[in-house]
């Protein structure tokens, strides 16, 4: 009987060393991700102030790419960010925001809603539209360093349709 339970013992220890082995390597390789983000918020936020929208739109739907391995993604969003990204570069801003808005949806389908109604809310307090925005990116960006990366995508999307020339905002 203590023989098994040494046994035991040394397999719990092998195992409990093999699980925070890898917890410490998936922690390792977010680091760069965030930080790789992190650039991109930035350079995204300077583009967009300094009147390339398209480029700090294409920089922020590279961090959604960033976000996640695909297979984390829901079915059919990669494609949607990769052909809004397309419609942008080309300068198709309408089809563009209709992007942004499908992918929205795809991602969670009551955050249109969700980021309207805060829209409209801030609109209340007389609060600037680029002030809203810049707000909502700055908290993705946080959401995406503390490695709350859902709800990082979601509120880049949400800032994102705040810029969107497509029909319904």
């Amino acid at each position: 009987m203590k023989k098994w339970m040494v046994v035991f013992a040394m397999a719990s220890l092998v195992f409990c060393c093999g699980q925070a082995d890898a917890a410490e390597e998936t922690a390792q390789e977010q680091v760069p991700v965030a930080q790789a983000a992190a650039k991109y918020f930035d350079e995204a936020l300077a583009s967009i102030a300094g009147g390339d929208v398209g480029k700090g739109v294409n920089l922020l739907l590279e961090i959604i790419l960033l976000s996640g391995p695909e297979e984390s993604f829901p079915e059919g969003f990669k494609a949607k960010i990769e052909q809004t990204r397309a419609d942008i570069g080309s300068g198709d801003y309408a089809a563009g925001g209709t992007g942004i808005r499908d992918a929205l949806r795809i991602w969670d389908p009551a955050a249109e809603a969700e980021a309207k109604a805060a829209v409209k809310r801030e609109s209340e307090n007389q609060t600037p539209l680029g002030q809203i925005f810049k707000d909502k990116l700055t908290a993705s960006r946080d959401l995406f360093v503390q490695g709350d990366r859902k709800a990082a995508v979601k509120g880049i999307l949400q800032a994102l349709l705040l810029l969107s020339p497509a029909p319904g905002n």
